[in-house]
């Protein structure tokens, strides 16, 4: 036996070139399969590990809502806290405020705030001051003189940790049957004032439930090795800084001199630092900025002594690092019930006036966003890499048949001689696993380059160390152990099952032929057909299992070529419907500042109304040329920066706090020059947010090509270019059973119809319908995207109910839907008539703002820099934007306000707000290219999976159709010595052949449009991600191109070798 295994080996070595197709062919699917599916599995195994002992949440809270009407005078003025019962309870367990509103501090705020204008907004500033002293009371942990605080106002607030979220959280998320739980990360940002690339960020570990004071089941560490951090100045890392920065167990880090220093027990990472996305914008971190992003893990408790500790206060100024804090809170739910989540709004509506809009579901965060685009992929490349697989078994098992019906005179000899049949099927099958292993080994080499290029794209924000060549043991023991093994025992099976035939069948090389009903059925109805029918039909029949495993192959091939040119279209689909509804050339648009808030609601009954704030001194001034619109004030302030910079004399600066700017315009660059002037000066008043923004916003801004404006009180815009818009923010009424986020109402008019907005699908009639909708706050006319229409399980004229989100005192309104956005499958989309959106706004005087809005959509470009895009899109390139129009608007202000009057009054959270502000601007053409670029990544790969998967099949049906041709050669050569044409012979031998590929095409796409059907559907169900089928004629058309090219070349190829047999053969 051993003699014959030798001697097979030895043939097989011999026929290097059909080994080599063979081992090819193995090759080209490990290093697709390996190459393409090595990074998504990788993340997901990453994941999957930190999930284990960090697991998900459901929702961050964030506060997003206004509080009810009254809560922060109510709460922290007046000790008064009404639950969700309706009773009245104290605040403090001492029974005295927090706020002592007899002291001077409170007596201060009182005369700031009554410069306002209008009552409301005084109530406004008032409540703003009171949060902001009690973040201060946080910051410094209760360490400064808090004046302001009555004498046990501190004492409560230390019970918290100073955190007034804390104890607010804790008041109104009691949950006795714990429906929920809930856990607050208090954190510290430390930037290193000397190098801006370094950013620490400390995070506390492990975290607590706060419904039952016990370790949250949720966020918590994962380490990776060490141990968690304890209160001895101990600390964990996050895995990839401590990669880059080369720290190990015992390594110490210090936050500079005079500071704590901390010795590292661990290395780890949780869900919620796994990735560090930062926003579009020239914000963007340059090529070393995630290198110095480290996370920093420590007890909750020593953040707080971090915070509160006496060196940081009274050294802050000297420090290498600038700290901040952040805060995030969430939440998990212990039953997916509908009961818990209304249960859940109503604790939160004891405090806000809207629940819903506190809620920021954790499906719509980076990391699960990221988690649904890795499953897909993971999905799309295992359904290919499935079939792949398969067609692979099945050709090679096909070669192997091959070989043994060239071999079976020998097989059927030594059968006679007495050797069993599996001693004889281990012969072919160390060929096969030799094949195998051979291919796994050579295939994984090659798909290391792959690898490098596909995996590069997983890198973008991961804060953990990931491998763009994965070893990882079990990956290399399946590829090159698993996968041998197991296809070489289905191999013997099957090579079994050929072998039990009887000897004299083997040595005869034929069984006798068995005349089925099949066969006489085909014969009694093609009779009477012509002669070269039936010639054709005869032939197809001598080789009919040959014939139909080419149609399986050709199947496969086929199904495989179409899931992967469907897998492109759903990818083009997801990049080209991100911002499908705006037309091509708009560039961008501006979200003016959240503080147009309504004050209270008026009519209630049915016909309520929002009466605004922060809507008075305020103009809009179209014009094609700012400069010279507002040329006057321009030179104006010029002229009194001169005098003032030039001079360099400090006492000239109060030229600049006497200079009134309500409806004026000045250069962005004077200001900025006056800014830095007034710091060089000593006794100057610390500036307030609005005027210290302006020289951080000189670093993001290019004025190489136009002037920054800085406008007071007046917008100016490009009405060829540019046009207002208005948008209502709304969340699903607690009446319906569904839980959306962020759900923004867009207003529709004639002019955004046709010049900015895209509403494929919807008619004219439609369209106008929505717009001619003029006031209701019931049956209004809505035009929604598909998503919405899917997630809330809407069709043609169902109704659906929402509540106003930005109001104090909220309101339902109700829309029909009239038409769906088909393709509009990513956003959350609702048109409703721009004129009844503002039909629901007042202002102070109760009268209809015809000409408010709260958006600009521009076609202008905001990067006129060249920027490469890819490397914008792995965050290592920074650029500028090009803003001519910035617009400051200075709420209810006096129109006689000065500078400095505006100095006196920091509060500019609620009295300032800058409408054309980068931190509100969507870059609609920069996603648009970044997306296109991040596209171009994934086809790129995908277009390597489609070479290597053409070169696969032509290897398959070269051989195949040659294995035809050669054992139909005696015929073709008889046939060509009897005088028959090429065409003739062609369509005896072939003819059937191309019939049946045609018909098996068209089965392909059906079943590919099945099989993505249930993938979609699958998809939806589990990660609410919303995907039309991908339904393109060119899909079809092209593959079916593909294949047939293929099938062409390899019919010529073994024409060709039939050609070369002369005629004499037919005697030998």
């Amino acid at each position: 036996m051993r003699q014959i295994l030798k001697s097979y080996l030895k043939a097989y070595f011999k026929n290097w070139i059909e080994s080599i197709g063979l081992v090819l062919f193995i090759v080209i699917i490990v290093a697709t399969v390996a190459g393409v599916l090595s990074g998504a599995l990788q993340f997901k195994i990453i994941y999957n590990n930190i999930a284990n002992s960090s697991q998900e949440w459901d929702y961050y809270f964030t506060g997003r809502s206004p509080y009810k009407p009254k809560f922060i005078q109510d709460y922290y003025l007046n000790n008064i806290f009404v639950n969700q019962d309706g009773n009245s309870e104290t605040v403090t367990d001492s029974g005295e405020s927090i706020i002592d509103k007899n002291s001077q501090w409170w007596k201060s705020v009182k005369t700031s705030c009554a410069k306002n204008s209008n009552p409301a907004n005084q109530t406004t500033c008032e409540d703003l001051a009171i949060t902001k002293k009690l973040n201060d009371v946080y910051q410094n942990q209760g360490i400064a003189p808090q004046e302001g605080l009555t004498p046990s106002a501190l004492t409560y607030l230390a019970k918290f940790n100073y955190n007034r979220w804390n104890e607010l959280l804790i008041r109104i998320l009691k949950a006795p049957r714990l429906e929920w739980g809930f856990a607050i990360s208090n954190e510290i940002i430390a930037k290193n004032s000397k190098d801006n690339n370094l950013t620490l960020n400390f995070v506390p570990t492990p975290l607590t439930d706060l419904t039952n004071k016990q370790v949250a089941n949720f966020n918590q560490l994962h380490l990776f090795s060490g141990e968690l951090p304890g209160e001895d100045n101990t600390i964990a890392v996050s895995s990839l800084f401590a990669k880059q920065h080369n720290l190990n167990i015992g390594s110490e880090i210090s936050l500079g001199d005079n500071a704590p220093s901390f010795t590292i027990s661990g290395i780890g990472n949780t869900l919620d630092t796994m990735l560090e996305l930062k926003p579009l914008g020239s914000a963007h971190p340059n090529a070393s900025g995630l290198n110095n992003f480290g996370v920093i893990y420590l007890p909750q408790s020593k953040i707080y002594q971090l915070l509160g500790s006496s060196w940081f206060y009274d050294n802050e100024k000297t420090l290498d690092y600038v700290l901040s804090t952040q805060q995030k809170v969430m939440i998990k739910l212990n039953n997916s019930g509908q009961q818990t989540l209304l249960a859940l709004k109503k604790a939160l509506g004891q405090v806000f006036v809207n629940p819903s809009g506190t809620l920021l579901s954790f499906s719509e965060s980076n990391l699960a966003v990221q988690m649904q685009n890795i499953n897909l992929q993971i999905i799309l490349y295992t359904v290919l890499g499935s079939v792949l697989l398969g067609l692979g078994f099945i050709f090679i098992n096909y070669a192997m048949k091959k070989e043994m019906n060239k071999t079976r005179r020998q097989i059927g000899i030594f059968k006679a001689f007495g050797y069993r049949t599996s001693e004889l099927a281990w012969v072919f099958t160390v060929k096969f696993f030799i094949t195998m292993l051979l291919g796994a080994l050579v295939g994984y080499a090659i798909s290391i380059p792959i690898q490098v290029y596909v995996n590069k794209l997983y890198t973008v924000g991961l804060l953990i160390p990931f491998d763009l060549i994965y070893i990882a043991w079990w990956f290399l023991v399946l590829l090159f152990v698993g996968m041998p093994v197991l296809f070489t025992v289905i191999s013997f099976a099957l090579i079994l099952m050929y072998l039990k035939q009887a000897s004299l069948d083997l040595i005869n090389l034929a069984s006798k032929k068995h005349i089925t009903f099949f066969t006489t059925f085909l014969k009694t109805i093609t009779i009477k057909t012509p002669f070269l029918f039936r010639l054709q039909l005869s032939f197809m029949m001598r080789t009919f299992s040959k014939w139909l495993i080419v149609m399986v192959i050709f199947f496969i091939s086929s199904l495989l070529f179409i899931l992967q040119f469907n897998a492109s279209d759903i990818f083009k689909q997801l990049i080209a419907r991100t911002n499908l509804i705006y037309q091509n050339s708009v560039d961008h648009k501006f979200d003016f500042g959240t503080k147009l808030t309504a004050s209270e609601v008026k009519n209630i009954g049915g016909q309520e109304t929002l009466k605004l704030l922060n809507v008075d001194n305020f103009r809009l001034i179209p014009t094609l040329n700012p400069e010279e619109t507002a040329q006057a004030s321009l030179q104006t302030f010029h002229s009194l920066v001169q005098s003032i910079v030039g001079q360099r004399e400090c006492k000239d600066l109060a030229k600049f706090l006497l200079y009134q700017p309500i409806y004026q315009s000045i250069y962005f660059n004077d200001l900025l020059a006056v800014i830095k002037f007034a710091k060089s000066c000593d006794n100057v008043e610390s500036f307030p947010g609005w005027l210290t923004n302006i020289e951080k916003l000189s670093s993001q801004l290019d004025q190489t090509k136009v002037k920054t404006i800085i406008s007071f009180n007046q917008l100016m815009y490009n009405p060829n270019t540019e046009t207002l818009g208005i948008t209502l923010l709304v969340s699903p009424s607690e009446n319906e059973q569904t839980v959306i986020d962020d759900i923004t109402i867009k207003g529709l008019s004639q002019t955004l119809a046709n010049d900015f907005y895209y509403l494929p699908g919807i008619s004219q009639n439609v369209i106008s319908e929505v717009i001619d909708f003029s006031s209701g706050r019931t049956n209004i006319p809505a035009i929604i995207s598909k998503k919405m229409a899917k997630l809330a399980n809407l069709n043609l004229n169902d109704h659906y109910q929402f509540v106003v989100k930005n109001t104090i005192g909220s309101f339902p309104i109700t829309i029909i839907v009239k038409g769906i956005i088909n393709d509009d499958t990513i956003r959350h989309n609702i048109f409703i008539s721009e004129q009844a959106i503002q039909n629901y706004y007042r202002d102070w005087q109760g009268a209809i703002i015809p000409t408010f809005y709260n958006n600009l959509l521009s076609k202008n470009e905001l990067i006129k820099e060249k920027i490469n895009i890819k490397e914008v899109l792995m965050q290592k390139q920074s650029f500028k934007v090009t803003v001519q129009n910035l617009t400051l608007n200075l709420f209810n202000q006096r129109l006689d306000v000065t500078i400095k009057e505006l100095l006196l009054n920091n509060f500019d959270g609620d009295n300032i707000a800058t409408f054309t502000n980068l931190n509100n601007v969507t870059m609609i053409n920069l996603e648009r290219l970044l997306l296109a670029a991040g596209m171009e990544l994934f086809n790129n790969s995908l277009l390597i999976l489609q070479v290597l998967n053409g070169i696969i099949i032509f290897i398959i049906l070269a051989v195949v159709i040659t294995s035809v041709i050669d054992e139909a050669s005696d015929v073709i050569l008889t046939m060509r010595a009897l005088g028959y044409r090429t065409r003739d012979i062609n369509f005896i031998v072939i003819g059937n052949y191309i019939l049946g590929i045609f018909f098996v095409f068209i089965a392909a796409y059906l079943l590919s449009l099945l099989i993505w059907h249930f993938v979609l559907a699958m998809v939806f169900t589990n990660y609410k991600l919303v995907i039309n089928l991908p339904l393109n004629w060119k899909t079809p058309v092209l593959t079916g191109t593909i294949i047939v090219l293929i099938l062409g070349f390899a019919w010529i190829l073994a024409m060709n070798l039939i050609k070369k047999r002369k005629l004499q053969e037919l005697t030998i």
